[in-house]
């Protein structure tokens, strides 16, 4: 798990200029999307995402997870004509793109860019696979386990800063095979935006909390290393309070620009579960 530190953050535009960016390199080529959720009613919008893109011959492949968001990329030939073919089946010829609220609440979506380099334009439809347990084959090669992985975790605690409680967080990108791998890049050059809110059931119905006045970073989001970033949200100690009495989660939500995936912006967001840790002496 990423420790947050305890030092006072720095802005990224001063924490980035000695660093060389890394960028995952070619995704306007890839224009075949599966977006899917692995259904669960105690997290975000009531799953998991999971994206699938293709080239036609290579798969890159990102999901969300309890407490990390895995990314994957490997040459199938097999897999990606798979995709295809299950993707443009999905198509319905004259039906435009009705956006991301209306396939909120499918299980799997076929996208399609059809835009120029990665300038917007998409075709989006329901999953043409026939049944739910179709639509929730993995569709990829029996050792994807075995591939790198990189992997993006999280850590967090209660600090008082400026005369205010805050959580102090910090992102990390792990995987040392895939580090070493012809694939790497950074993540964190990609990332667009990271938001917290608290996450509480009821009756077994989810209702999302807001922590603080906002749910974003109180100042811009710093970077020490190119595999680390960190950011203070603001926490208001009544809705925290709340919180902890409902034994409600903290989840993170990381969304991403198109040169990792080009998508609308809805479709690249991913989330993850992180514990707080409470220092001794602050009492709520």
């Amino acid at each position: 798990m990423a420790r947050a530190s305890s030092g006072r953050m720095k802005s990224n535009v001063h924490s980035a200029t000695h660093q060389t960016t890394q960028k995952l390199k070619k995704s306007h080529e890839f224009k075949h999307f599966l977006w899917r959720r692995q259904l669960s009613i105690d997290a975000p919008e009531g799953g998991f995402p999971e994206v699938l893109a293709t080239n036609g011959s290579r798969v890159r492949r990102m999901l969300s997870q309890q407490k990390q968001i895995v990314f994957q990329t490997f040459e199938d030939l097999d897999t990606s004509r798979a995709l295809v073919n299950r993707i443009e089946a999905s198509v319905v010829p004259g039906v435009a793109m009705v956006g991301y609220e209306m396939f909120k609440e499918n299980q799997s979506v076929a996208i399609l860019h059809t835009g120029n380099g990665l300038s917007g334009g998409w075709l989006a439809f329901p999953d043409a696979a026939k049944t739910p347990t179709l639509r929730q084959t993995s569709t990829l090669p029996l050792q994807v386990a075995d591939f790198p992985k990189m992997r993006v975790v999280a850590g967090a605690s209660i600090a008082y800063e400026r005369r205010n409680f805050v959580i102090r967080a910090a992102l990390e990108q792990r995987g040392s095979r895939f580090a070493a791998s012809p694939d790497a890049f950074n993540i964190f050059d990609h990332l667009e935006s990271w938001s917290v809110n608290g996450l509480i059931m009821e009756r077994g119905q989810r209702r999302e909390i807001q922590l603080g006045e906002s749910d974003s970073p109180i100042d811009p989001i710093g970077r020490p290393a190119p595999t680390r970033v960190e950011a203070s949200f603001p926490l208001d100690q009544v809705n925290y309070k709340e919180l902890r009495q409902s034994g409600g989660q903290v989840w993170f939500k990381l969304s991403f620009d198109r040169e990792l995936f080009c998508l609308p912006p809805d479709w690249a967001q991913f989330w993850l579960r992180v514990d707080l840790h409470e220092p001794p002496g602050i009492l709520f």
